[in-house]
């Protein structure tokens, strides 16, 4: 019995180990997208709302599509579950029509794959999906959006965020990270004394970026703007043709932490903290 009991608990630990708070990770808890956020505006326009909840057993990739319609917001926490919160809206002429349409949605869960299903939108009448997913800190995750942005906070992994028109908020990330999006801005807000992972990457057509680093972080630095300003709270001077790009390493170096926009303004700042 006693050598059955050490077994199991040396099973355990690594299981245990993937849902503990890393330091430099907030443990989220807390939901906060509900049906008082409204994804229309049109006055005249209808609308039926409800936030449904599911809860998944942890895998170890996820991917999120929130397409056609609907950000994503997608937040680390302690816990062995993954709980998904989708917040469905259907919008028409009528209370009826608004509220039929948005009954017809389904939110598909299966084999590690989070994507909404409904009917074809006809005349005004049209549905969106947000989504407020949290996940173990550790995860392999993939998020993809056409209108809509997608936040990211306290997660480490193989994570890599793609959307249209949306902008991109990620903070205390780690890991293998890309983001791109076409049209919106990029917030990246990073933590800790260095990345731990292969680096950062990401990425936008048409919008600014703001980086933020700790004073004393270290990682190489690669910043660059086609057609904007770059501004930096660093020593360090700018290079490129047109004073538009920064590759610097701080610190003791290491993984690079890579922003580029094409059309937009580049503020990387300095946190003293």
């Amino acid at each position: 019995m006693r050598t059955g009991a050490c077994l199991l608990f040396a099973l355990s630990l690594p299981l245990f180990a993937q849902f503990q708070n890393n330091a430099q990770f907030q443990n989220n808890t807390e939901p906060k997208m509900n049906c008082d956020q409204r994804s229309s505006r049109r006055d005249r326009e209808q609308r039926s709302c409800e936030v449904r909840e599911s809860r998944l057993p942890v895998t170890q990739r996820l991917d999120i599509d929130a397409a056609p319609n609907g950000g994503v917001t997608v937040l680390g926490w302690n816990r062995p579950e993954i709980l998904v919160r989708a917040r469905v809206e259907g919008m028409g002429e009528t209370e009826g029509e608004a509220k039929s349409l948005a009954q017809q949605v389904q939110i598909q869960t299966a084999a590690g794959r989070v994507k909404a299903v409904g009917p074809k939108p006809a005349n005004n009448a049209w549905w969106t999906v947000s989504y407020e997913v949290f996940v173990p800190h550790k995860i392999d995750l993939t998020v993809e959006t056409v209108n809509g942005g997608v936040n990211a906070q306290d997660l480490e992994g193989r994570l890599e965020f793609r959307t249209l028109n949306g902008g991109m908020n990620l903070a205390r990330l780690a890991g293998d990270v890309k983001g791109r999006t076409t049209n919106g801005g990029l917030n990246v807000d990073l933590v800790g004394g260095a990345w731990r992972g292969s680096g950062l990457d990401v990425e936008t057509t048409n919008g600014g970026v703001n980086v933020a680093l700790p004073a004393d972080y270290s990682a190489r630095v690669q910043m660059r703007t086609r057609n904007g300003g770059l501004r930096t709270d660093f020593p360090v001077a700018l290079t490129g043709e047109r004073s538009n790009s920064l590759d610097f390493s701080i610190g003791s170096g290491g993984a690079p932490v890579r922003a580029v926009t094409g059309n937009g303004g580049i503020t990387l700042k300095k946190k003293n903290i």
